[in-house]
């Protein structure tokens, strides 16, 4: 749980961190605030897939990165683990 606390304090730290510098000093050329937010997102969802894969033993983030790089009509052999005709 102390893990959880202090990612959570060091996150919220970040974004404020990148708020005051957007705000105060670079006057809101460059979305910073966004740009934190955004990484720390991608860090997170990246976190939840590892620990699925951990828990099922499935590799799910090569399945989601087939998924981005497929065409559209392929999502659906995609998600029922056919083969690309």
């Amino acid at each position: 749980m102390s893990d959880s606390v202090t990612k959570m304090l060091l996150y919220q730290l970040a974004i404020v961190s990148g708020f005051l510098i957007e705000t105060y000093i670079i006057e809101q050329l460059i979305p910073i605030t966004k740009l934190i937010a955004t990484v720390i997102a991608i860090i997170e969802f990246k976190s939840i897939v590892e620990s699925i894969e951990a828990v099922t033993g499935k590799d799910l983030w090569g399945k989601i990165k087939t998924l981005i790089g497929r065409k559209s009509e392929d999502l659906s052999n995609a998600m029922n683990d056919e083969p690309t005709k």
